[in-house]
């Protein structure tokens, strides 16, 4: 409602120090945490496709988008699959866990006392 009624108040909020800030050290964290994080998943026990799709679709996903918001809006499709590659790795590692775990009883960090 607020950015129909008054976009020039959007836009001065996001230019504001802090907030940009703030968002700037937001994408770099989601980009290298989500890229650790991928890379570590290819050096489990899990299928090594699932750790890559994650470590590259996090960086496409949020560089695609910030692309085709400046450059050219061509560039949705980098979103697109950027995002379906997050989302796949990471439906896909929990699908493994999910199906693999066979029961409370199995693991071994649950305690026996």
């Amino acid at each position: 409602m607020l950015a129909k009624e008054s976009p020039a108040l959007i836009d001065a909020i996001n230019l504001y120090p802090p907030e940009l800030g703030l968002n700037a050290l937001a994408v770099i964290t989601f980009i290298v945490g989500y890229t650790f994080f991928g890379i570590a998943m290819t050096r489990t026990t899990l299928p090594r496709p699932c750790g890559i799709l994650v470590a590259v679709g996090a960086p496409a996903y949020l560089l695609g988008g910030g692309i085709s918001q400046l450059v050219s809006p061509a560039a949705w499709a980098i979103v697109v699959l950027g995002s379906a590659s997050l989302g796949v790795g990471l439906a896909w590692a929990g699908y493994q866990l999910w199906h693999t775990m066979t029961g409370w009883g199995d693991m071994s960090w649950h305690s026996k006392g």
